[in-house]
């Protein structure tokens, strides 16, 4: 997905990942299965990141961005220029 699409703000409209053993998983199969979330996916970055709703919203728009690549610490990450 190249563009950014419009925003939903009503709950029902919002697929959820249903969660494996750990409730983390939830937000990798985002990253795994992007062709199974397709109406979760607002926005593909060709920067490795990933912009989808989050299925269980505390405000009326709540969205999270994701890593494409598993960080497990911030070690891991790279100070960008």
């Amino acid at each position: 997905m190249s563009s950014l699409r419009l925003v939903k703000t009503c709950q029902d409209e919002i697929q959820k990942v249903a969660p494996g053993p750990r409730w983390r998983e939830a937000l990798y199969q985002y990253l795994r299965h992007p062709d199974r979330h397709r109406d979760a996916i607002i926005h593909k970055s060709q920067e490795g990141f990933t912009t989808v709703y989050d299925g269980y919203p505390k405000a009326t728009v709540h969205l999270l961005i994701l890593p494409d690549q598993r960080i497990k610490t911030p070690q891991q990450l790279d100070r960008c220029a």
